[in-house]
């Protein structure tokens, strides 16, 4: 969609205003839910035009309105390093039967995350890691045919 070059420079000056409304010190009017006056009152800026059309922007039939993920992922662990929680997020584009697992560095087996079917979506799994030692771990995915390997530390 193209717009003349003036509908740009519109909308860049009432963001710069808006912008300027809170240039300056904030000031919490409430805390719950949190209100911040603005330095400057958005009336100084912003002027209604009555003849101003509205914009309506289509809504492309290619976009995912539901968010779901097109591929598999394994994001690293947060925190990194850890101690003693961390979570692990993974994305399945898909309905899979997924297996998250932890290993230490001698590739001994340490915790088991998930091991089940799950539904496609955006998922995260909690280590607790009070009982294991501290050290660099790894931690491998297997959903479907995707098989991702990563790494954590643990500092105690």
């Amino acid at each position: 969609m193209n717009f003349e070059p003036s509908f740009y420079g519109n909308i860049e000056m009432v963001i710069s205003r808006v912008n300027q409304a809170f240039d300056g010190t904030y000031r919490a009017m409430t805390f719950a839910p949190l209100k911040i006056a603005g330095t400057h009152p958005l009336p100084a800026f912003l002027h209604p035009n009555p003849s101003a059309l509205s914009l309506v922007l289509p809504i492309s039939s290619n976009l995912s309105i539901d968010n779901q993920p097109d591929q598999f992922s394994l994001a690293q662990n947060y925190p990194n390093p850890f101690n003693p929680a961390t979570s692990i997020s993974y994305t399945l584009p898909v309905d899979a039967h997924v297996s998250l697992i932890i290993y230490n560095m001698l590739g001994q087996e340490v915790a088991t995350l998930v091991d089940g079917e799950l539904s496609a979506g955006e998922h995260t799994a909690t280590w607790i890691a009070s009982d294991v030692p501290s050290g660099m771990h790894i931690y491998r995915i297997e959903a479907g045919t995707f098989s991702a390997v990563k790494q954590l530390m643990l500092v105690k």
